[in-house]
């Protein structure tokens, strides 16, 4: 796996990032062509932090995220369960106590006919920034569940870039 570094001016990029979202320049929606849902906005975050988004590799690009069902069956097509899981296709997983800002997390979001939903977010000092229908919430820390390493990104942009 590819060892990638933060970008030297990453928490300003994030910030400005994060700023758009708080304003309502990006806003929810599920449908990623009309706005953010909670992948492309963590997408969003490791494009800040990196340099490179990751949102078309790890949605893949004839998959639906338009709807939360339509969300779980691409997930499930590809073999995965989980946003957790999905993420994990593509980034390596500490435990959350190594949490750190600018880092990837997953949070139980809501309850559904099926148990608790999962929710993608990013790490800030603080908290995690999570994008909700009603704009941009900050959860405390200890609603993270999972965490992924926002440098560890193991896409094959990685390896275009390399050669």
């Amino acid at each position: 796996m590819v060892k990638l570094t933060r970008l030297d001016d990453w928490p300003a990029r994030l910030q400005a990032y994060l700023n758009k979202v708080v304003s309502k320049e990006i806003q929810f929606s599920w449908d990623p062509k009309l706005g953010a849902n909670c992948l492309t906005f963590a997408c969003g975050g490791v494009e800040a932090v990196i340099g490179i988004d990751p949102y078309l590799e790890i949605a893949g690009e004839d998959y639906d995220y338009s709807t939360p069902v339509a969300a779980y069956k691409a997930m499930r097509s590809r073999g995965v369960d989980s946003l957790g899981d999905l993420w994990g296709q593509y980034f390596e997983e500490k435990p959350p106590i190594f949490a750190q800002y600018g880092d990837i997390a997953i949070v139980e979001a809501m309850h559904d006919a099926h148990g608790f939903v999962e929710a993608c977010g990013i790490v800030s000092s603080a908290g995690i920034y999570v994008l909700e229908p009603h704009g941009i919430e900050h959860l405390p820390l200890n609603q993270l569940v999972r965490c992924f390493k926002v440098e560890s990104y193991k896409g094959k942009e990685i390896d275009q870039c390399l050669q």
